[in-house]
């Protein structure tokens, strides 16, 4: 009897062993759409870099498998695509700044961050790293991912994720997301996604490759209750040293038209930009802040000649999107961006905000309203001094103060300020009222 228990017992243990060694380590993807999730399953497990430490070198993390071109394994990841989690594109600072309700509030955001960079679309996905050298971000507006916008990523490990770090994107506020993340590993191994939906605010920042300051002038609440639509004019920096990737991305966006408001002085430098294929339009530009109201010949010739054809050139729709630049993006973009958008309603406030997020703080340079003396802006802090070691004042309150105080003003509106003031410049009224009908939603 006992011959036979130690028989039985030693076959036993000979089944469990060949069981176990035939068990199946391969890989499959399953996309649920109906239910909303994409799931990535493993029979077993056979990850052995630990993705919790965030000192894990993620180019060499991946087993010896993935060189002998078997499937990757990895840990279970479900995509849930019924929850929609909003997502602001505005970095926290700029939307603290945007959201400050005082002077002395925005004064504060502004000197505290006089040195950080923060023009790029703020996207805070997380995904499971799967010992990848790289990965790729996939958004599209379709649950199918047809049309989608595709970019490598790089992240930074929290908790065992990784979370995204800077990245080119291009999505609108107000509108819904599909994405995902795969690595090299294997493609169709998703390992993170879901929807979003951009928060319906301002600001919707542009990150063109080797291209500074650049934004969409949209997005901005104007008087009559309607919206400055996103998509139809950009400003920025000057496009010269823009590099192939941010050729593609303009491309991309689609754009149209090189809106270049540079002069012919010793300073500037003028001319299309070889690549880019873009329609290019050059207006002599050098009158900005109040100086538009200047009485000097100069600048009274210049406005005359330079706005009609501004416009001429806006009101024709076949001309959209369009790309609006001086030098930096500042003095001049800045003073053409107050009249555009002040024309459409936009208030005298937001103008503002739009304006100082150009400042040093957020992209390129030092542009404030005022001074900020005492810590806060005054309604008669209208100067900020000696910006960049430069000759240039930014005036940005005085050209508010000159409109408003000007015989152009017959109603109170700045709005209207500016378009009489346009209309006495030899700007025609069709070209106004078409370049509202493209502009406003």
């Amino acid at each position: 009897m006992k011959r036979f228990i130690t028989i039985i017992l030693t076959l036993a243990m000979m089944l469990t062993f060949f069981g176990c060694k035939s068990k199946s380590t391969t890989s499959t993807i399953t996309i649920i759409e109906d239910e909303g999730a994409i799931s990535s399953d493993s029979n077993e497990s056979n990850i052995e870099n630990d993705t919790n430490n965030p000192s894990a070198d993620s180019s060499t993390s991946s087993n010896d498998s993935n060189t002998s071109g078997d499937t990757v394994e990895s840990l279970k990841v479900e995509v849930d695509y019924n929850t929609v989690v909003e997502v602001d594109l505005c970095d926290d600072v700029i939307r603290g700044y945007l959201d400050a309700a005082t002077p002395s509030q925005q004064y504060a955001f502004l000197s505290q961050y006089d040195t950080m960079v923060l023009d790029h679309q703020n996207l805070p996905l997380r995904w499971s790293p799967d010992g990848s050298p790289t990965y790729t971000l996939h958004i599209s507006e379709n649950a199918d991912f047809s049309n989608a916008y595709t970019t490598p990523v790089t992240g930074k490990y929290d908790n065992g994720e990784l979370v995204l770090s800077k990245v080119a994107t291009f999505l609108y506020p107000g509108k819904t997301y599909y994405w995902k993340i795969v690595g090299t590993h294997e493609e169709t191994l998703v390992r993170g996604g879901g929807k979003i939906r951009i928060k319906n605010e301002p600001v919707r920042w542009i990150k063109l490759d080797g291209v500074s300051n650049a934004r969409d002038m949209g997005g901005w609440k104007t008087e009559s209750g309607k919206t400055v639509n996103y998509g139809k004019i950009y400003r920025g920096a000057m496009l010269d040293k823009i590099t192939s990737t941010g050729i593609e991305q303009l491309k991309y966006l689609g754009i149209k038209t090189d809106l270049d408001i540079r002069s012919t002085q010793s300073w500037d430098k003028h001319g299309a930009v070889a690549g880019t294929g873009l329609n290019y339009y050059f207006i002599d530009t050098s009158a900005h802040y109040d100086y538009v109201f200047s009485s000097m010949v100069v600048p009274v010739e210049e406005v005359k000649t330079n706005y009609p054809e501004i416009f001429k050139i806006l009101a024709d729709e076949s001309n959209y999107p369009v790309y609006m630049h001086c030098n930096y993006g500042n003095d001049r973009t800045g003073s053409m961006a107050f009249i555009l958008n002040g024309l459409l309603g936009v208030n005298y406030e937001d103008l503002t905000r739009d304006y100082e997020i150009t400042s040093y703080a957020f992209s390129h340079d030092r542009r404030w309203r005022g001074d900020g003396t005492g810590g806060t802006f005054a309604p008669d802090d209208l100067i900020q001094h000696n910006i960049s070691n430069s000759d240039v004042d930014g005036r940005w309150g005085m050209m508010n103060k000159a409109f408003m105080e000007s015989p152009y003003c017959t109603d109170g509106k700045l709005s209207t300020a500016i378009e009489n003031f346009l209309l006495d410049a030899g700007v025609k009224q069709e070209h106004i009222d078409a370049y509202k009908k493209i502009m406003l939603s």
